[in-house]
């Protein structure tokens, strides 16, 4: 009751829930009745031959139970033609050098990737060992800060692949004495001739210490 401000639950309640489309035309409904704990569950099936977009599914008979409804989005879907990778480093990295990686993107059908356009982004995390939280109780947490530090483009070739190459630069206005570590997270987002664009990503550790 919300005027007397006096909420519970509604047991044995039925009700009546509708789908309604993007045009708020109604395509079924369904009755129902909550159980013991004043729950009920069900389930609609989209249909084909709507507009596609923001449909509805709404309670239109509760009796005594206030109404409700929310929105859900119905797209089409399309099966991805292809994947992308991201493979791990050849040469160990290390701080202040250059990270070489490979990436390839690859058809469902196995075939390779050519002409595809690569964009890609290198973000820099800095990470703290347990031990300096406790020796540095005193001082508030420090959240790990991001920051891009690079990024840049390549077409894939005949093989469907690409390289990424960066220099994994340290956040200098971390002191090295504190033993931080750098997690670099490298994204790719490869786009094909169609337009279709499937991305992946891959993170590396690197600190002042093995």
């Amino acid at each position: 009751n919300v005027e007397s401000d006096n909420y519970k639950v509604l047991p044995g309640h039925g009700l009546t829930v509708a789908f309604l489309d993007v045009n708020g035309k109604e395509i079924e409904r369904h009755d129902h009745k909550t159980n013991d704990y004043g729950s009920f569950s069900g389930s609609f099936t989209a249909p084909r031959d709507r507009l596609m977009g923001a449909m509805t599914i709404a309670v239109v008979g509760g009796g005594s139970a206030a109404p409700g409804q929310t929105q859900v989005s119905v797209e089409e879907y399309k099966r991805p033609k292809f994947q992308v990778s991201l493979d791990a480093p050849q040469a160990a990295p290390k701080l202040d050098a250059e990270v070489l990686l490979t990436g390839k993107a690859t058809a469902y059908t196995g075939a390779a990737v050519d002409g595809a356009k690569v964009r890609w982004r290198v973000v820099r995390q800095v990470r703290y060992p347990d031990w300096w939280y406790w020796r540095c109780w005193w001082m508030p947490p420090q959240p790990g800060r991001s920051q891009e530090i690079a990024h840049g483009s390549a077409v894939t070739d005949a093989g469907g692949s690409f390289p990424v190459s960066f220099v994994a630069k340290p956040d200098l206005s971390v002191s090295a004495e504190d033993e931080p570590k750098f997690s670099y997270s490298i994204h790719a987002d490869v786009t094909d001739m169609t337009g279709e664009t499937r991305s992946t990503q891959r993170s590396i550790t690197v600190g002042y210490t093995a």
